[in-house]
């Protein structure tokens, strides 16, 4: 699914940033059918060749900025919190990652993005991501497709609830929902 051509240099690196900054940039202020790839090409002065030198379709570079944020609160929670950190911790810096996030969420649920989101999430944790599998302490969200979807339906929907109630309800009442529905049972049947 995610179909992106690995940057060679860090002059192609900051270029494919450049790119995803940009459409990220336009999602903020417009919706998602109105931002072309011909639109992103103009403002950052290159080619469509040059795009397609990344990206496949603009699509594939939505799904790059989901990963990068994705990869960005798995490093945040492997280098940020100490090796002794409780579980509630943890899920707490966890969730307070996503609702620094709102951005992102405002961009998927005003433009009916959720399915991306889901699909990127599970090619992320399958084939990218190797760190979340210790700090979750269980194989079995490489091994089983059901539960790794289950796994990230049931992180997503729970998130955007509460994006949806504006963050209101408060965190260590998220934290112990995240344990009952999401944590604990992924746990309790590895």
């Amino acid at each position: 699914m995610d179909k992106t051509n690995p940057p060679v240099s860090a002059t192609a690196y900051r270029r494919q940033r450049q790119i995803e900054d940009c459409l990220y940039e336009n999602l903020q202020q417009r919706p998602y059918t109105s931002v072309s790839i011909s639109d992103l090409c103009h403002q950052l002065g290159i080619s469509r060749k040059s795009f397609y030198n990344y990206f496949p379709d603009k699509d594939t570079c939505f799904r790059a900025i989901i990963s990068r944020k994705l990869h960005t609160c798995i490093l945040r929670l492997s280098s940020d919190l100490p090796e002794n950190t409780t579980e509630e911790a943890a899920i707490a810096y966890y969730l307070s990652y996503w609702k620094e996030e709102k951005g992102l969420f405002d961009i998927i649920v005003r433009n009916n993005l959720l399915s991306l989101l889901m699909d990127q999430c599970i090619y992320f944790l399958r084939e990218e991501d190797q760190s979340i599998l210790p700090f979750l302490n269980t194989p079995r969200l490489k091994a089983d497709a059901f539960v790794l979807s289950g796994f990230v339906t049931l992180q997503v929907t729970l998130i955007l609830q509460w994006y949806l109630q504006n963050f209101s309800t408060p965190l260590d009442e998220m934290v112990r929902t995240y344990q009952r529905l999401v944590y604990y049972p992924l746990i309790s049947r590895s």
